[in-house]
């Protein structure tokens, strides 16, 4: 299970190099993570990524916030269910639409129902058109980015794809 201080080893080794300054140690360590975020988990949703948390919502509450997608890890929202409060049952998806294309559709603060689309604003609200009618759960399937690696820490990528990286 490489760490990130092994693949540190490995680059410093592919460079033909030993005896690094600070400075380029810590490159090394920028790079790795890097890597790691930008090239390889920034463009691919790795199965390993994928989280999924609940958002109760209440009646005529139009826009919630989630405490998950406004971590520096968050990546984006895959998709959204909604289920009955109650049982969390039947979930049914949620049709992603851009901001003005739900408040045109919705407009009306009286017209509640069961949401049918929603939208991120700000980057990180959620936003639901139409208003809830009464209360519901949101399950929220969302992408997240690897934590950040200690000199002894690995993860996913490092364990199974290490030469990935290199």
């Amino acid at each position: 299970m490489p760490t990130k201080a092994v693949l540190r080893s490995r680059i410093i080794r592919a460079l033909t190099r030993s005896g690094l300054g600070a400075n380029e140690q810590t490159d090394i360590d920028g790079y790795i993570q890097s890597i790691i975020r930008e090239d390889l988990c920034g463009d691919h949703a790795w199965g390993f990524m994928q989280r999924i948390t609940t958002l109760p919502i209440v009646e005529g509450v139009r826009e919630y916030g989630a405490p998950e997608i406004a971590s520096d890890l968050f990546r984006d929202i895959n998709f959204i269910e909604i289920g009955d409060s109650v049982s969390g049952s039947s979930w049914i998806s949620l049709e992603e639409t851009e901001l003005q294309t739900l408040y045109e559709a919705f407009p009306d603060e009286d017209n509640t129902n069961e949401p049918e689309v929603w939208c991120m604003f700000q980057g990180d609200r959620i936003v639901l058109g139409p208003i809830p009618d009464t209360a519901y759960v949101l399950r929220v399937h969302y992408w997240e980015y690897p934590k950040e690696l200690g000199d002894e820490d690995s993860n996913y990528l490092t364990s199974h794809y290490p030469n990935l990286i290199l």
